[in-house]
């Protein structure tokens, strides 16, 4: 299981997971920079609250995308029984 050295707001953490070492600290960085935007957007905040807020709206995108996938699943299978009706 591959592991990496990330840091998240200037604080080092020993990350294992089932992706690429790469791919570990390109995540990392991601979330990094969100909590970072998070900072800006509210001077003052700790870090604790400033990790939280970035996950509540990191699911809550996420949220939404798995909506949106539910829907465009449903769209390609009415459109595919279209066609498969076309041709029978």
């Amino acid at each position: 299981m591959p592991k990496a050295d990330v840091f998240i707001l200037g604080k080092k953490y020993t990350l294992k997971g089932e992706s690429t070492r790469e791919q570990i600290l390109q995540l990392a960085s991601y979330l990094d920079e969100r909590i970072r935007e998070v900072c800006s957007n509210y001077p003052g905040i700790s870090p604790d609250k400033a990790m939280l807020i970035t996950l509540f709206n990191m699911a809550e995108e996420l949220h939404h995308l798995k909506d949106e996938q539910e829907i465009l699943s449903r769209q390609i299978k009415e459109k595919t029984d279209l066609l498969t009706d076309m041709f029978d």
